[in-house]
């Protein structure tokens, strides 16, 4: 179901073309739009209102059609020039594409590098499905939907802790099963080093930028807890599923649980967390509990942005990392707050035209840099 705020965009989208008020980058997302059908019930209900308001001897008839398909209908001409009916708008589009040619970024796809801990580096996107090494005598497999596994030895007090680094860019997710059997999904922009075999005392990793986990439980690990260490504090569990934000360059670092226990260790001492609930840590190490949704957290992981009261510049943060590109903010752009759940398969035309509508900025892409303008600014 189309979201209520995505469904109020659109439906100024259309109300700002029939004006002949969109922008050029606007258009753009228009006809992206318009081809994936998203905008026929919103220009038909333009079309029914601007009928309704014809005097009764003009008699029209109207036939239901989806506008990716053979278009039949008959009205006066002035409803084509005052709604512009799909077979108008697609004559106009190849004219209008031939005089711009709107720069835009496809969503991130699944993609990283495998280090080894011999230092070999493997191209996990042009790698082939199968076994692609063997580690500590575990086989590390590439399945065919992508994912990487560790698997084969079930003795985890054995092994010399050769440590392996997954590294997932800017544009790019990944999952992987580690020698344990814990499920890491890892979002853009972010490196999780880990052994290939778990020795010692405790499962440990170490994760820059975010992931998600599902944790194998420790009475199926040799009783070993796993540990999660991201730059100035450790997570600590049993087996749970739980999330954590750790970029350099957000204000906080966030870890959020969905099932089980955690116990969060900074300097300042433990903070212990249950389902639904989220700790914060700032850079002076001083730690924050909060009840929230925990879905939200996971946004990324289930396919959305889903932003509520969101500063402009965290955001952007967010789309520089899945779109791989860099924001310039230009003089005079306030840090405004938005809300909003767009998918993360859109095209970043797209989402910076929903967000645009309803924020108070306007923009343009060059290359891989996206210029912010307050929204007074004509930008060409």
């Amino acid at each position: 179901m189309t979201d209520m705020r995505e469904a109020a965009l659109y439906k100024k989208l259309v109300e700002r073309y029939t004006e002949k008020k969109l922008t050029s980058e606007e258009l753009e997302v228009f006809y992206h739009l318009l081809d994936e059908g998203k905008l026929d019930g919103y220009i038909l209900d333009a079309m029914d209102k601007d009928v309704a308001a014809i005097s009764d001897q003009h008699q029209v008839q109207l036939h239901r059609f989806s506008l990716s398909k053979v278009i039949k209908f008959s009205v006066a001409a002035c409803i084509l020039i005052v709604v512009g009916a799909a077979f108008f708008i697609r004559q106009t589009k190849v004219s209008h594409e031939s005089f711009v040619r709107i720069q835009d970024k496809a969503p991130g796809v699944q993609k990283a590098t495998l280090v080894l801990g011999s230092g070999e580096t493997i191209d996990l996107n042009n790698a082939p499905d199968g076994q692609l090494r063997t580690s500590e005598n575990v086989n590390i497999v590439k399945d065919q939907d992508g994912r990487i596994s560790y698997k084969g030895k079930r003795d985890l007090s054995v092994g010399t802790d050769a440590f392996n680094m997954i590294k997932v860019p800017k544009g790019g997710h990944y999952e992987i099963s580690l020698a344990d059997g814990t499920r890491v999904f890892l979002n853009a922009f972010s490196t999780l080093t880990f052994p290939s075999v778990f020795t010692g005392k405790e499962r440990i990793v170490k994760l820059t930028g975010e992931a998600y986990f599902e944790v194998t439980p420790s009475s199926k690990a040799g009783g070993k807890a796993f540990v999660v260490e991201t730059g100035s504090q450790k997570v600590q569990v049993v087996g749970t599923s739980f999330n954590i934000n750790a970029y350099t360059d957000e204000p906080y670092t966030k870890t959020t649980l969905l099932q089980g226990k955690v116990n969060v260790l900074t300097s300042a001492g433990t903070t212990k967390l249950v389902p639904g609930q989220q700790s914060r840590m700032d850079s002076k190490g001083i730690t924050t509990v909060a009840d929230v949704d925990p879905e939200t957290a996971l946004d990324w992981k289930n396919g959305d942005f889903i932003f509520v009261n969101e500063s402009l510049r965290s955001v952007m943060r967010k789309l520089s990392r899945w779109y791989d590109m860099d924001v310039v903010y230009e003089k005079g752009i306030s840090d405004e707050t938005l809300s909003g759940q767009i998918s993360r398969n859109k095209k970043l035309s797209e989402v910076l035209q929903l967000l645009s509508l309803s924020g108070d900025f306007n923009y343009k892409l060059d290359h891989n840099l996206l210029h912010l303008y307050p929204n007074t600014k004509v930008v060409k």
